[in-house]
């Protein structure tokens, strides 16, 4: 059970949430949109670099494998998801990347992923990335990545202790985080839906589903 201080703190102020268990690959190639616009739900190919969405993954029924956020760089596209979920979209990769200029690097051990949540999470900042929902920008300690209860920092794990004194934001609780997402309405993979469930019963078409996508 987490201490009462702990949402007071995140409601009011700021915390940091530790999300660097999260599964993370870097698509490279040529082709790597193209490519991931024929596997997902969500419109990847007119992402713009420094912005990006939420997708998900179905299978031949049109069931979640996984769902994924997809961020759009001006020569990569990052992908991160629940940490057990990452073999299913490097499987998909390899499998069905054969003949084609994209291939799927690990970089989960390679790099940190630290939330800020909280209405105070943009103002310890060097530079505020967009308002939309996962735009980012690159800043003094990594990616700055936009979310609806605050900002993803994504940097190096080698500099990730360094990150977080910097930042200087207490760490919260993973049952803090949690509370705070059930309140927001989000849903999340292998907790609210899972691989039973096709988008629309979890809710998921206004945000995961592109209905006019090439």
């Amino acid at each position: 059970m987490f201490k009462s201080a702990e949402y007071d703190l995140l409601r009011e102020s700021v915390g940091l949430a530790d999300r660097s268990s999260r599964g993370k690959l870097r698509l490279l190639g040529a082709e790597g949109a193209e490519f991931l616009q024929g596997q997902v739900t969500n419109d990847v190919e007119t992402l713009e670099p420094g912005s990006g969405c939420y997708a998900a993954l179905l299978n031949h029924k049109g069931r979640v494998r996984t769902d994924m956020r997809v961020l759009r760089g001006a020569d990569w596209i990052w992908l991160d998801t629940e940490p057990e979920m990452q073999a299913v979209v490097e499987s998909t990769v390899r499998t069905y990347g054969i003949g084609r200029d994209v291939h799927a690097e690990d970089v989960t051990a390679s790099h940190a992923i630290l939330s800020l949540l909280g209405p105070a999470a943009r103002s310890g900042l060097d530079i505020e990335p967009p308002a939309p929902e996962h735009a980012f920008v690159e800043g003094e300690h990594g990616l700055y990545v936009a979310t609806p209860l605050g900002v993803d920092v994504i940097c190096s794990a080698a500099d990730a202790d360094a990150v977080r004194t910097a930042l200087g934001v207490e760490q919260v609780s993973d049952e803090a985080v949690e509370c705070l997402r059930i309140e927001s309405g989000r849903p999340r993979f292998g907790f609210d839906f899972d691989t039973d469930t096709i988008p629309e019963e979890a809710g998921l078409n206004e945000r995961a589903v592109s209905f006019t996508k090439g």
